[in-house]
């Protein structure tokens, strides 16, 4: 909830660093309703920052492209999955690309 509230104040840092933790430790992809908002949300703060983290947005695109497969929008998630692939290196690489 709070990381929404600096996403919404355009304050980018403090949006990535609760968005991100929370959208990447979620265990439930699945529950679309709840982890696809705070994914967006991190993306949303991650671009706007001009952050060069290229391996966490790589995760939060990974992390969305599970979103999207979980509510069957397959075209969306294999353009998340194709950015997180370029994005990433080693094992995540491999998950992206799997």
């Amino acid at each position: 909830m709070v990381g929404c509230y600096y996403l919404a104040a355009a304050r980018w840092e403090e949006a990535i660093r609760i968005l991100s933790d929370a959208g990447l430790t979620s265990d439930d992809r699945k529950a679309f309703g709840e982890s696809f908002p705070i994914v967006q949300g991190a993306l949303r703060a991650c671009e706007a920052s001009g952050a060069d983290d290229t391996q966490l947005e790589g995760r939060l695109r990974l992390a969305r492209a599970q979103c999207y497969q979980a509510a069957v929008w397959l075209d969306h998630a294999l353009k998340d999955a194709d950015q997180a692939a370029l994005l990433l290196s080693g094992p995540r690489k491999v998950d992206a690309l799997g």
